[in-house]
Formats: structure tokens, sequence, C-alpha cells
């Protein structure tokens, strides 16, 4: 099963899983989910550790901040505030109303109040981190500080400069509690690297990859007859400077795993690799298996589970996967791997990144996006 457009390994590709499962109860020991291991075909990966720090930002609390701020009801208040109710349900005249509508309007009129003592307390919590936030960007990044102050700082409320959409997903993704390599993979790394060292608007669609860093350099081109300002500039180099240390942190890791010995091991070239019934395993894919899924052992996930008493360890690392399924005694769902043509890949029950385990063990080469 292929699209005729894009072939059997497709450049660009879209994953995504629902929630259908059984229960389980109707478990046989014939299943086998894709984090299966063959013995003696399975190579072993153990110099593949957790690789922390991995965000943008690498201080929590300065996420959690900064997320708080853009996240909400303007924190501009309109120059003249106004109930939003009408001036005829603000009327509390016993001569003009009724005595029961005068009771509705009292208590429509103290609901209204309320709410809007909340919004304001709640703006003014968001507007004391402000301070704080930029402390803490100006030691991360002195042009990121900037760009933030611009659109979301104090500069922003004097001025009463709202911030296009644009910038509020754009510091989203950058106090994104992920990885920054969930914003730019390795090939959107090396087109950013290419744009950083001549950023005019001819250059712009190499970042088509990089939504959200796109939206707002189309905004500031816009803005800046076909210029950016400097620390829009600053901000994209840093992007990048960033990206690369967690690259070659993870890099570093992943290529000291002995690929050259894997390549000798049994069952790489999908011959001596039994290609199992799916009816019987559970898993049904679109390509043969070509080589055994390795095995990482210094990966927690990795490992079987283990039995304990209280319920933070039974969550393990997914606590989606633990409240919806595992107490439910439910199995996973399944996950469907398509082209940019919607054509369907594979699918199969699970609870892991299925992404890198149909990479590993089906496709013989990666997709690009």
């Amino acid at each position: 099963m292929e699209c005729f457009l894009c072939g059997p390994h497709p450049e660009t590709t879209i994953w995504d899983g629902v929630t259908v499962s059984f229960n389980s109860r109707h478990l046989q020991s014939s299943l086998e989910p894709p984090t299966s291991i063959s013995p003696g075909k399975s190579p072993v990966r153990p110099n593949v550790i957790y690789v922390k720090g991995q965000q943008c930002l690498q201080d929590k609390s300065l996420r959690q901040s900064l997320r708080r701020i853009i996240t909400g009801p303007s924190l501009l208040l309109p120059a003249k505030p106004q109930s939003t109710l009408s001036r005829g349900q603000l009327t509390d005249n016993p001569e003009t109303l009724e005595a029961d509508e005068s009771d509705d309007n009292d208590e429509a009129i103290g609901s209204e109040r309320s709410n809007q003592q909340k919004i304001g307390k709640d703006i003014l919590a968001r507007v004391e981190l402000i301070p704080k936030v930029m402390e803490s960007l100006t030691t991360v990044n002195v042009d990121l500080a900037q760009m933030f102050d611009y659109w979301f700082g104090i500069s922003a409320l004097s001025a009463r400069r709202e911030a296009p959409s644009a910038y509020h997903r754009f510091f989203t993704q950058v106090a994104a509690d992920e990885s920054i390599l969930q914003m730019m993979n390795r090939p959107a790394l090396a087109t950013l690297s290419t744009f950083n060292r001549n950023p005019t608007h001819k250059q712009l669609s190499l970042l088509i990859h990089i939504p959200a860093l796109y939206n707002i350099l189309e905004i500031g081109f816009t803005r800046g007859s076909g210029q950016l300002l400097s620390w829009t500039i600053g901000v994209c180099k840093w992007l990048q400077d960033r990206a690369s240390a967690v690259m070659e942190r993870l890099l570093e890791k992943n290529m000291s795993a002995g690929a050259a010995g894997e390549a000798r091991l049994p069952g790489v070239d999908g011959r001596t690799l039994v290609q199992k019934d799916w009816k019987l395993t559970g898993c049904y894919y679109a390509m043969p298996q070509v080589r055994a899924r390795p095995e990482y052992p210094q990966l927690a996930y990795d490992q079987a589970k283990k039995d304990s008493a209280t319920v933070g360890a039974k969550r393990g690392n997914c606590s989606k996967y633990y409240s919806r399924y595992s107490e439910s005694r439910l199995t996973g769902g399944i996950m469907v791997k398509a082209g940019t043509t919607c054509f369907l890949r594979s699918i199969h029950a699970g609870r892991l990144p299925q992404s890198v385990l149909y990479t590993t063990s089906r496709a013989r080469s990666a997709p690009t996006v």
C-alpha cells in the first residue's frame, strides 16, 4: 500500500493517533507491540541516554511565567471601561422597573462586577510578572528580551500596542516544555543557518518548515518595508545557536552507538526476519520489517514496567497513557502515518512515539519532515 505520487518513502509525512482501544482482558499472548525486542537480532545501543534541558528556555520558572503573561485576555485595558450590560439593564429605578425586574438586574450587575474583578486581578498578576520575565530573558538573549518587551512588555502596554497572533504563537513555542527540535528538525535548522547568512525577504521561503518563526518574519518584513529589525535577526541567530547546541548533544550520544557493528547483525536486510501475521501480533504495516528494532537499556521507557504501590510510579513517563488506559484496563490506541496525499501507511496499538519505531524497523530511509 503506497501512494503513486510519493512512493514508499515520502519526504514529508504526517503522524496522528486516535484513542481506539479495547479492554485488556482481551489481550492474547500472540500480541507483539512495536516495542518488542527480537532476541539475538535487536542491536543494543547502551550509549543512548536522556538529554536534559532541550527546551528553548531551560529555566522552567521562566517558561511558566512567560506563558502566563501571553495567555488569556489582552493586557490592554479599555480606555473607558464599560459594563457589558446595556444601559437599560443597569437601570435600577423602582419608578421605571417592576420589582422582579429590579431583582434580576441586581443579580446581573453583581455577577458582572464579580467577573470584572476576577479579570482585573488576573491581568494585574500577569503584568506584575513582566519585570521579572524581562530580567530573565535579558540574561538568555538581549534580542529576545527586546522583542518580548516591544510586543508584551511594559513598553507595549504604555504604547497600547497589541501583539499580532503570530507573536503569541511564537513565544508559546519559545516557552514550550518540549525540545526546541520540536520547533525545527535537522533539515530546518540547516535552512535557518542559510537564512541567517543572508536574512532577506527573498530568502524567507527557506523557513517555511519553521512556521512559528516564518510568520513573525513575514510580519517583520512587511512592517519594516523589506528590512528586519536588528533584534529580530538576533533572535533568529539565537534560535540557530540554541537548536545547534541541543542537536550536537543528542548526536554525541547517538553517533557513539556503534552503527557499523549493527549493520552486520542478522535481520538488518529483512531476509532473516519472519514476517508475522498482523491478526496475531495486533500490528499492521504497509511495508515489511527490514531490521530488528534496537534495544535502549539506558532509556527508562524501554524497560519492562515494574510493579509499584504508588500511583506516581505507575504513571511512569506518560501520565496520559496511565490515566487514559491503564487505570481503565484498556490497551493503547492506533497510530496512522500518511503522506501529503493522505494515504494510509500503517496502524498499530502502542504507547511510545511510533514515528521513531516505524522509521527504525520498517522504513529504509527516514522522512525529512
